[in-house]
């Protein structure tokens, strides 16, 4: 049974991942729910069902993927809310590789124990992502014109973290 953490996660996630898209700027290619085409064939094979097009792909598949591929890979169960939602959005939108990347930077310049200080390392990880956005758009012309988009998730995800940071102080 998926944690409450994770469900929270995922809710927030869902929002800002829709339905098909098949953008030629997008190095990911076609996706459909924030699952890209590869993983999806990837996760299909790994099932011993047919591969098929992500088009088709069913929530329960998206909440697995989700779960196995993103929130476990990424460590997200260790993590404080709402840093676990942090960390799981960077995830699914930048990869998990770039989450343990952040997370690597940020035990070398706050307390190894990442669980003491949650509001702290959710801030320091939007930063990084905000910086890391504004790198990509920088240095890969194309991805300009995702660039709004990606920091309006990004300031959903400040809001969230406020919002829980008030529920947690009551």
């Amino acid at each position: 049974m998926p944690s409450t953490k994770f469900e929270k996660a995922l809710s927030f996630t869902l929002r800002w991942e829709g339905e098909y898209v098949n953008d030629p700027d997008d190095p990911g290619g076609a996706t459909n729910k924030g699952i890209t085409t590869k993983v999806y064939i990837a996760y299909r094979k790994s099932k011993g069902q047919p591969v098929q097009d992500v088009r088709h792909i069913l929530d329960s598949e998206v909440r697995d993927i989700y779960k196995t591929k993103y929130w476990d890979a990424a460590n997200c169960e260790s993590l404080p809310e709402p840093s676990s939602t942090v960390a799981f959005d960077i995830a699914v939108n930048s990869g998990v590789g770039r989450i343990k990347q952040f997370m690597t930077e940020l035990r070398t310049k706050l307390n190894p124990d990442p669980s003491d200080d949650h509001i702290e390392i959710a801030t320091r990880l939007l930063e990084m992502r905000t910086a890391f956005y504004y790198r990509i758009a920088k240095n890969n012309p194309s991805q300009k014109k995702f660039l709004n988009g990606w920091l309006n998730r990004t300031r959903d995800l400040r809001e969230y973290c406020k919002l829980r940071q008030k529920v947690g102080s009551k």
